[in-house]
């Protein structure tokens, strides 16, 4: 932490900035000081009961202030020394007679242990008339400073700011402390604490918001002043504060809001069910979004919208609940009802006058549901653990070589081992087109080939894994529904509810035993499987370019080529990444690969003019990102977005960096596997590239989404 005394005491001059006065961990901890008071005094001091504290009687000249929620009294004409969130320092200070006073505050954890480490001594404890203890803690400076210096220390026992502890400390430097101790007792007596046990009210947006958050809140502290996410730890949801444009998250356009008053102040409310908020709880219960926004606007124009995100159990929380029902909002100066334009859409504005009801958490969230009963076991001996979603059963198979899966709607899953279970008639590979197209993916964890196609109206999917048993025994897991479920959430639900151990004894299965596998179980009669559908845009070739010598054919790259590239119509190739099995269709006269990076992760492409650039690329989401910290961090990095848009399991964003328009498609498989397609093009041929970004886009896969 920087230190201000320091840099005070050398302005005073002499030997004083050599006694090295420091803010280690609190205000006003003083490094160089030592105990003057014999052991054993301070040792009953310690051990003394608290002595009452009796207020005095805080002058009415002496200006108020709040820091982070907390009310004070100070002693006029002392000057700012020190401004953090979490510490402040006010001192008077004379270099001609090198005097001074100073009074700070600071919030900390555990201020004891910078105070113990600068060799302060406790000095017994006193009691406010609200019931909170002081500990009260003393140092001085000892005779090679050159001019004589004390401090005292107060720290409370009880946190009174979440989780930390509040220090209210002076010190003097060549000045009666006596007569300093009883300004400071009465800048004590002008500090409003709340009391003990009680959460201090807690300031967001420069006091807009004051809210009283207990211990366990993560993420008030933030250092985006327009945007606060906080959780705790235990509690499955997030609450997001926000101030500028009215935030509505995954809400559509239009959904009608509802007028309330919110803490005393007009207010919209929005609600959708939100399936990225969704945990398997056991309640089979769906996430939820409600969204507030004031509609009083702060005085730059800016909308004041207040997020709550997640299960019912965290809406029904008590944690969640107290600090808006003990909570406050304070307009500043300027306010004024949010300009046209300013609140979403769908918002319901109520005449002059008209009643509103009193809305809080939990607004209309159902309570918590009862745990549901699951289907759960182990399969295939011990291959495969399962925890199925709410509504779905389970049918082992005689002899363990297998395992049916049935869904509420339709759908079925089946898990199978052996050469014969899978390639025989009627077995696991049963119904694969002859001619199929299988894709690399990762499944459970591990590398599969996916094959997919349609039968009688459902959507058929294959994983065979790329490696097998011992004994070269293969296996792989089917399943069968429709396209929604591939697509939604119920696709999700089952995948976490299936655990794969694979044994350390497993290898990569040998050539060619999954595709005579698949042959072995095809069926003539049913429809061939191609590659993803390849219809180009009208225009075949809408990059207008000026002539170059011939490419090299997509397909004919050297031996060492790690990847996949398939000619497909209208000029256009599909590329597939041989790690992650990323694909995308690209115009092949126009966009050159570039040599493959080292980790093969993915492809880097340049024009042949070279005017735009594309990459695809793939990673695995190590520090669990949420898809909208992911987002964030992407629009961060490219300094803004103009567009942005997001379901489940993707999000787009798009804008410019000065004269190019760079497009970004993120895709997040139920492995946490990121795939990411972007592209970077120059503004004025946005009409060239409007329809071929959006085929590539359309292309880029696997994956879902507009």
């Amino acid at each position: 932490m920087t230190d201000p005394i320091r840099r005070l005491a050398a302005r005073l001059g002499g030997t004083l900035a050599a006694a090295l006065f420091g803010l280690q961990a609190i205000s006003i901890a003083v490094t160089a000081l030592v105990f003057t008071l014999p052991g054993p005094v301070a040792a009953q001091d310690a051990a003394a009961a608290p002595e009452v504290f009796v207020p005095r009687a805080v002058p009415g000249d002496w200006p108020k202030l709040r820091l982070e929620g907390l009310d004070l009294r100070l002693p006029p004409g002392r000057s700012v020394l020190e401004d953090y969130s979490d510490t402040k320092v006010w001192g008077r200070l004379d270099e001609t007679s090198r005097t001074g006073v100073m009074f700070g505050l600071e919030f900390d954890k555990a201020p004891e242990r910078a105070l113990k480490r600068d060799n302060a001594q406790a000095a017994g404890a006193i009691m406010l008339p609200n019931g909170h203890v002081l500990r009260r803690w003393q140092m001085q400076a000892p005779p090679e400073a050159g001019v004589p210096g004390r401090a005292e220390v107060l720290v409370t026992d009880l946190p009174v700011r979440g989780e930390d502890r509040l220090a209210i400390s002076v010190m003097t430097m060549n000045t009666d402390f006596k007569a300093a101790q009883t300004e400071f007792e009465t800048f004590v007596s002008g500090i409003m604490l709340p009391a003990p046990g009680s959460a201090m009210r807690r300031d967001v947006f420069d006091g807009v918001l004051r809210l009283p958050f207990g211990t366990g809140w993560n993420g008030l502290g933030s250092s985006a002043p327009d945007s606060i996410w906080m959780f705790v730890d235990d509690l499955p949801g997030r609450l997001r504060i926000e101030r500028g444009a009215a935030e509505t998250a995954g809400l559509r356009t239009g959904t009608p809001g509802q007028a309330i008053s919110f803490l005393g102040q007009p207010a919209q409310l929005f609600g959708y069910e939100d399936g990225s908020e969704t945990v398997d709880d056991g309640t089979g219960q769906t996430g939820q979004t409600r969204i507030v926004v004031l509609e009083t606007c702060l005085p730059d124009g800016g909308a004041v919208s207040i997020l709550f995100s997640g299960m019912p159990g965290f809406f029904h929380d008590a944690r969640v609940i107290s600090p808006f029902a003990d909570g406050l909002i304070v307009m500043p100066e300027g306010a004024r009802p949010c300009a046209p334009g300013i609140l979403p859409e769908g918002a319901q504005i109520a005449a002059p006058g008209s009643p509103r009801p009193a809305v809080l958490p939990p607004f209309d969230v159902a309570p918590v549901g009862a745990v549901q009963p699951r289907a759960e076991g182990t399969a295939l001996g011990g291959l495969i653990t399962y925890h199925l979603p709410i509504g779905w059963t389970a049918a082992p198979e005689p002899g363990d070589t297998g395992i049916g899966l049935a869904g509420p709607k339709g759908e079925t899953a089946e898990l199978a081992r052996s050469a014969a279970r899978i390639g025989a008639p009627g077995g696991l590979a049963a119904g694969v087109p002859k001619d199929a197209w299988p894709r690399s993916d990762i499944i459970l964890g591990w590398p599969v080939r996916r094959f997919d196609w349609s039968d009688g109206g459902q959507e058929q999917r294959l994983y065979l894994y790329e490696h097998c048993l011992p004994g070269d025994e293969p296996f792989g897991l089917k399943i069968s529904a429709s396209k929604a479920f591939f697509e939604g959430k119920p696709f999700g639900d089952l995948y976490r509810g299936l655990k794969l151990a694979m044994p350390d004894a497993a290898r990569p299965c040998p050539e060619p035993m999954l595709g005579d596998l698949i042959k072995a179980a095809a069926q003539d009669a049913q429809p061939a499987m191609t590659a993803p559908a390849q219809t180009a845009p009208a225009q075949s070739a809408p990059l207008q370019i000026a002539p170059v010598a011939p490419a090299a054919t997509p397909g004919a790259a050297p031996e060492a080529e790690p990847d996949q590239f398939f000619p497909g119509q209208g000029g256009y190739a599909l590329y597939q990444n041989a790690r992650y099995g990323t694909f995308i269709s690209y115009p092949a006269s126009y966009f050159l690969p570039d040599p493959p990076p080292g980790n093969n992760d993915g492809r880097a492409f340049t024009s042949v003019d070279g005017w735009a650039r594309f990459y695809v690329f793939a990673s695995y989401n190590a520090e669990a990102l949420t898809p909208a910290q992911q987002m964030a961090r992407d629009i961060e990095a490219h300094g803004s977005a103009s567009y942005s848009a997001s379901g489940p399991g993707w999000y787009v964003i798009s804008g410019a960096i000065g004269s190019d328009i760079y497009y970004r498609r993120v895709i997040e498989d139920m492995s946490g596997l990121i795939r990411v397609f972007e592209i970077s093009y120059p503004q004025a041929r946005k009409t060239e590239f409007d329809a071929v970004v959006a085929y590539m886009a359309n292309s880029f896969g696997p994956g879902s989404g507009d």
